[in-house]
């Protein structure tokens, strides 16, 4: 794998040789070795407005992702459904919502995802910096995903509590005062 990072990063030299390079090397035995692979992430096709414009949505991810990243709030047990090199985790934020998140290195297809979900939770994707509404679950509480390959996203997960009261003399009163009832009786 090194001679091909090598060759990768004599090519991107040899197309553009005033620019910089850069490397982030966590594995720190392997250090010396993966000094000439530097910079191997830089595609010569792409240009720098859109891969400027790739990393200002990861950084809206991100910012999306803080209230739970920050958060010391245990996360809800979740049972998730997926193929064994998908990988996920829950979290929580301090308002009570869950984030599923889920990733997959699978290049050549979509990974399929269940996540069993409470029924009456309001659902959203975070998709590339993106929120959107998501449909309710199936009758048995699952919500299916659909991961593309080398992709990720976060389910974000609000239960909604229901109050519901046997008491008839309690949703008079509510009636009474101008409150409507939030369950039937």
């Amino acid at each position: 794998m090194r001679p091909r990072l090598e060759a990768r990063q004599r090519l991107v030299s040899q197309l553009d040789p005033n620019h910089p390079t850069w490397a982030v090397l966590y594995q720190v035995d392997d250090l010396y070795g993966c000094l000439n692979t530097a910079d191997v992430l830089r595609d010569p096709k792409v240009g720098f407005d859109q891969r400027w414009a790739d990393l200002v949505k990861v950084g809206q991810e991100v910012k999306q992702l803080e209230p739970a990243l920050l958060s010391a709030a245990p996360p809800p047990r979740m049972e998730i459904q997926a193929p064994d090199y998908v990988h996920s985790a829950v979290r929580a934020d301090d308002a009570g919502r869950a984030y599923v998140l889920l990733a997959s290195p699978d290049s050549a297809s979509a990974a399929n995802v269940r996540v069993t979900v409470p029924k009456a939770a309001r659902l959203r994707i975070l998709d590339h910096g993106e929120e959107r509404l998501l449909e309710r679950p199936d009758s048995q509480g699952e919500c299916p995903l659909t991961v593309p390959p080398m992709g990720a996203m976060t389910l974000l997960v609000k239960a909604v509590v229901v109050i519901q009261s046997t008491r008839r003399p309690l949703a008079r009163r509510w009636r009474r005062r101008g409150m409507k009832r939030i369950a039937g009786d």
